[in-house]
């Protein structure tokens, strides 16, 4: 069926996002207040472009066309000649045909358009079909030997799993609303459903919870049966209605005097909007819509065939609608990628830092000085919060403590908890860790200038933010300073809270972490390895997209096994996978770096040992008996079993002497060796010996590392020492049951806090098989922080220095990740929610909230143009719709994506946030949203009076100082007066780099690149913000 211009009108207000005028958020917002001057364009300008370019012809004209081509006619006719070879006579005929049915062309063309645009569109994104001719796509390709495509590769992934979960409003009563969501329907091949899911009031008593001020809604996310949406909205209105009563109900369900939706409605319509819709932003949508188009005028609208075919006046006829198609296609094409630039530059910017707290352990503090420590303390011991917090996290109330008060830092016995807490009680439990956003801003403040080289003393980083945002602000920070990556990424079974789009439930997976392992890659050294956990629903997807990011470089694909499933249809499929890929093999080869992990078991195998040596002394056969003897009541299962081939002792422990004396990979020396009985020539290995030369060879003879057989026949061993060993090359396969992780897990917390939490046992394991002593661990799908616990861990047994990098957005950041970290700081064991033991460890841990993709739509504004500039784009032809298609967004949003005039005041720059709590004003840092920005390595921070000074080095190294101040209070004499006072000279070689908000009149200095040494940060900030963009 074709369509009519009519509808094609509709279909581009659907695909513009004017059809949903009620949707008072993000890019709907702006699409609802520029619907006048888009609908002008959609209804007028539109309709007359088809004309234009088709050269639409009126009666009169027409009249003479005829006549023309009449007499071409006949001239030909009397000179026997074709008037078809004349190209006037070709051109009047097709000339004739338009002008004659120019309304039925114009219908024509708007069929087309309808048909190319909408075979791309699908309820809210651009679908990336790339379709070469009816029901036929192709790919791009480019002679590789294997080419993965999947059909969203060319788009981001924008979908918050915690956005989809959540939702709240506050009323004008102060009630909050929240809606959440109770299970989500899955299907087994998603890829094949065909019914679309809406979000339904669950049934029963459940649906509702009301509470003092607030009230609850669950839903279901699945399909509907046998009713409509807008059916299921109103039947969500009525089941609601009938369950409250009074005020509530009718501030809520009723529709204001003005005649606008009811608030439930209103939110009902957002929240549905907000999960069902905007998956994707699609990378470059100009030049993919383009290259369509080209495709679909040569296979759709011309066809060559047809022209072959065709009498001439057909083919001018086609070629003249194609350029019609194609002039009116691009002024489309060039707003709909004006829409989709705009909001992947929202999507790209990097975000702002909404809070930066410390949990600090109180050692930190015991080490200022008196002057500054004092202060802080008695702040501490006031803070009834930190107070509480310290009992939900370390039951510091089930200290029962000494008499004697006379206490060292540490020093046990310690004295009994009480209320209020005491100096004594703070100095007895010194690894309880304090939590600076439980305190006052001055209290941060203060506690931050009293720590010298602040980020080289800070262990753990922890962000609570969706993890793309969070890995495009460490870009600057940590690139190429991460050892080592473990990430455990949604397994997309269906039900494991990943949010797809329906039909797309593996592409949308595929996207989603593509770019997250690009920049995750970014960050680590040339040396460095990341291992993935997967099962076995995507294992295949992920080792071809593995490849994409880190090329030719698996390590390893381990097996690890976790359970047992006896209600199986066919098999006990109780593993997972743990796929490891090097950034680099040939870097790591280059500088001969081997992996090697302790032998499983060597611990206890040490302490049977010692205890033999003690009860034996040097009584080898008796040690020897007892050490094998020890192994029967080892299973055969247990790793510790393969100890048994140790099958001598002596004086450096259990040894064995058939260890492989050849040359590694063969081609070693032959020269001879005398076998010290027989005195005759010992049998020379294949490989040649694993000496270079001789002396080398009676060298390890005589460290005991080199043992003869009983004649010359037999080739020497090389003796192994069980603890001398440099460790073994991890198997493939591993064992640890999910049963026991959960166990461990509940005991820190004393309940079920979080479900399928990973052993951090198995991650300890890894990341130190794969890093070193002094790494940067990075983990940015935290979820209950096991990646932090094992690093915790690895520092407390070897001493290490390690650091880790966390990154989750989930809502039990604050109930789960974070206390797991604190927890696993204070105490190696726990029972039941209580420490067995409180041998705490020194932590100093640095916690950050960004800004979401969310809020930064939510924050969207429109800032009227200057009307004289407008009236001026008006007046000139042409240039109002270039000015709409082209530049409207991000002209008029400008200050709404940075509002440089806040900077004036940095310390108070705001923006609205929505939260499980409703929406709030929130004052964002700006100073650690610049620190990122930049990649500033904080040495030292104090206040100067009313300025705030940072000290620190630049990613390569530079010197960096920046400067803050509200220049309501300090102008720039005060400014001056005070680097004269501190003795800051801005044009001498001390500093490399020196950042200022505020025009300034500080001496600037040229440096050897031509840059300018003193900057101005808002400059600065807008550059880093928005790079690339």
């Amino acid at each position: 069926m074709k369509r009519t211009l009519a509808e094609l009108q509709t279909k581009l207000k659907e695909i513009f996002q004017m059809d949903r005028g009620d949707l008072d958020f993000g890019v709907y917002r702006i699409m609802r207040l520029k619907a006048k001057e888009i609908e002008a364009y959609l209804n007028e300008r539109l309709p007359q472009t088809i004309e234009e370019e088709l050269g639409k012809v009126d009666q009169a004209e027409l009249e003479q066309i005829k006549a023309k081509i009449a007499k071409i006619e006949r001239d030909a006719e009397e000179m026997g000649g074709d008037p078809n070879k004349k190209p006037e006579y070709r051109e009047l005929k097709a000339k004739l045909i338009s002008g004659s049915e120019s309304e039925t062309l114009i219908q024509e063309v708007a069929a087309y358009l309808y048909d190319f645009f909408g075979q791309y569109y699908d309820d809210g994104d651009f679908l990336s079909k790339r379709r070469y001719k009816k029901d036929h796509y192709v790919i791009p390709y480019e002679g590789e030997e294997v080419k993965l495509h999947w059909a969203n590769q060319d788009q981001y992934y924008i979908k918050s799993g915690e956005a989809f979960r959540h939702y709240a409003f506050v009323l004008p009563s102060g009630t909050k609303v929240e809606f959440r969501i109770k299970e989500a329907e899955t299907e087994a091949a998603n890829n094949k459903a065909q019914k679309d899911r809406e979000f339904v009031l669950v049934e029963g008593p459940g649906a509702l919870e009301e509470g003092a001020g607030w009230l609850r809604l669950w839903f279901e996310y699945k399909g509907l049966e046998g009713i409509k949406k807008e059916e299921n909205l109103e039947r969500t209105l009525e089941r609601v209605g009938k369950r409250l009563q009074g005020p509530l109900k009718m501030e809520l369900i009723e529709p204001p005097a003005d005649g606008s939706s009811a608030p439930l409605a209103k939110h009902l319509k957002i929240y549905s909007a907000r999960n069902k819709f905007d998956y994707f932003i699609h990378k470059n949508l100009a030049e993919f819509l383009n290259r369509e188009l080209d495709f679909y005028l040569k296979n759709e609208v011309l066809v060559i065939d047809d022209l072959l075919a065709g009498a001439p006046e057909v083919a001018d006829l086609r070629f003249k609608k194609a350029r019609a198609l194609k002039a009116v296609a691009n002024q489309l094409i060039q707003f709909l990628a004006q829409l989709e630039e705009f909001q992947k530059k929202l999507w790209l910017k990097k975000k702002f830092v909404l809070a930066a707290d410390y949990c600090v352990t109180l050692d930190h503090l015991w080490a200022m000085e008196p002057k500054e420590r004092d202060p802080l303390l008695a702040q501490v011991l006031a803070n009834e919060l930190q107070r509480q917090r310290w009992v939900e996290l370390y039951r510091i109330d089930q200290i029962k403590g000494s008499k004697n008060q006379q206490l060292e830092l540490g020093q046990a016995p310690s004295p009994a908890y009480r209320k209020p807490l005491t100096l004594d009680f703070l100095k007895a439990n010194p690894y309880l860790a304090l939590d600076t956003a439980l305190f006052a801003p001055e209290f941060k403040e203060a506690l931050l200038a009293g720590i010298d080289d602040l980020d080289q003393k800070t262990n753990g980083l922890l962000i609570q933010s969706e993890n793309f945002q969070a890995l495009n602000l460490l870009q600057e920070r940590y690139k190429e300073q991460v050892q080592c990556v473990y990430i455990d990424p949604p397994y997309n079974t269906g039900d494991d809270g990943f949010p797809y789009k329906d039909n797309y439930q593996h592409s949308s997976w595929m996207s989603f972490l593509m770019d997250r392992l690009h920049l995750g890659r970014n960050l680590q050294t040339d040396s460095s390895a990341i291992a993935i956990s997967i099962d076995d629903e995507e294992v295949d997807r992920l080792s071809v997209l593995a490849k994409l990011v880190y090329g030719e470089n698996e390590l390893a694909k381990l097996i690890w096994d976790r359970n047992r499933k006896n209600d199986a249809t066919f098999f006990s499929v109780g593993h997972d996978y743990m796929l490891i890929y090097a950034k680099s093999i040939q870097f790591i080869k280059d500088r001969k770096v081997i992996f090697r992990e302790p032998q499983e078991g060597i611990e206890d195998a040490k302490k049977i040992f010692s205890n033999l040596r003690k009860k034996h002394k040097d009584d080898w056969e008796k040690i020897r008996e007892d050490w094998m003897g020890w192994f029967e009541n080892v299973s055969i299962a247990d790793p510790r079993r393969r100890l048994k081939r140790f099958t001598k002792v002596g004086i450096r422990g259990p040894y064995r002497t058939d260890g492989n004396i050849s040359w590694p990979g063969g081609g070693g020396p032959k020269y001879e060796i005398i076998h010290p009985v027989t005195k005759l020539p010992v049998k020379v290995p294949n490989g040649g010996w694993r000496y270079s030369i001789p002396e080398r060879f009676w060298e390890e003879y005589e460290k005991g590392n080199v043992v003869f057989g009983v004649d010359e026949k037999t080739i020497p061993g090389k003796s192994n020492y069980l603890f001398e060993s440099d460790g073994q090359v991890m198997p493939s396969v591993f064992y640890s049951y999910a049963q026991t992780a959960t166990m461990e897990f509940n005991d820190i917390f004393g309940h079920l806090a979080f479900p399928n939490p990973k052993n951090w046992k198995d991650i300890s394991r890894v990341t130190s098989y794969l890093s070193d002593r002094e790494s940067t661990i990075l983990d940015y799908f935290a979820g209950s922080a096991p990646t932090g616990h094992a690093v915790i861990n690895l520092n407390r047994e070897d001493g290490g220095q390690r650091k880790y990098i966390l990154v989750e957005m989930g809502e039990y950041f604050e109930t789960v990740t974070k206390p797991r970290v604190l927890k696993a700081a204070y105490s190696q064991d726990w029972k039941d929610g209580a420490p067995i033991g409180r041998q705490g460890v020194s932590q100093l841990v640095k916690c950050l909230k960004l800004e979401s993709y969310e809020d930064a739509l939510d924050n969207l504004e429109l800032i009227e143009p200057d009307p004289a500039a407008m009236e001026l784009i008006q007046s000139l032809p042409g240039t109002q719709d270039e000015y709409l298609l082209n530049y409207m967004l991000d002209l008029e949003t400008k200050g709404s994506l940075l509002n440089l005039a806040q900077f004036k005041d940095p310390f108070n720059y705001q923006l609205e946030v929505n939260g499980q709590g409703g929406s709030r004003k929130v004052t964002v840092d700006l100073v650690e949203t610049f620190n990122y920005l930049i990649g500033l390595k904080v040495t030292a921070q104090s206040r100067q009076g009313k300025v705030l000074m940072l000290e620190g080095l630049g990613r390569l190294g530079e010197k960096i100082l920046v400067l803050w101040r509200n220049l309501e209070e300090v102008n720039n004499e005060d400014l001056g007066d005070l680097l004269r006072k501190l003795r800051i000279k801005t044009k001498d070689n001390e500093l490399d780099l020196i950042y200022v908000n505020g025009d300034n009149h500080l001496e600037n200095k040229r440096r050897a690149d031509e840059s300018w040494k003193v900057r101005l940060i808002e400059a600065e900030f807008h550059a880093r913000m928005f790079e690339g963009l």
